[in-house]
């Protein structure tokens, strides 16, 4: 047998690095509906805790359940009035891994509403 990785997948959203392809479209699909709906830019600190949180559920998720996923967010962004109304939540992804975003979520202007939008990788550490 002869095997070989030509290109391994390596993309970025707001300078924030995603090295597992189906993770960075989850998270794509994801911000970009939090950008669309509440009409703003998303921060990297907010790339970075929806990729940590999906990573540290992949283990236990399929395809298909990252698919469950997605709708369910997408179901709370919809069914929230402003940004810091947005409470995330899915039975695919366990309380835990939650919390800190929809703490950080729910006090928006405090949190990541004063981040910056694009990760710098001269002066911070993700």
């Amino acid at each position: 047998m002869k095997s070989n990785i030509v290109q391994e997948f390596k993309g970025y959203i707001n300078n924030v690095p995603f090295d597992n392809q189906e993770i960075y479209y989850s998270a794509e699909y994801i911000l970009n509906e939090i950008e669309a709906t509440f009409d703003i830019e998303v921060p990297f600190t907010l790339v970075r805790d929806i990729k940590y949180m999906l990573q540290s559920a992949w283990d236990n998720l399929s395809s298909q359940t990252l698919g469950e996923v997605e709708y369910d967010f997408i179901v709370c962004i919809e069914g929230a009035l402003s940004i810091d109304d947005l409470y995330l939540d899915s039975s695919c992804i366990c309380d835990e891994l939650l919390k800190p975003i929809n703490d950080k979520l729910k006090d928006w202007d405090n949190t990541y509403g004063k981040d910056p939008i694009m990760f710098d990788f001269n002066n911070n550490t993700l």
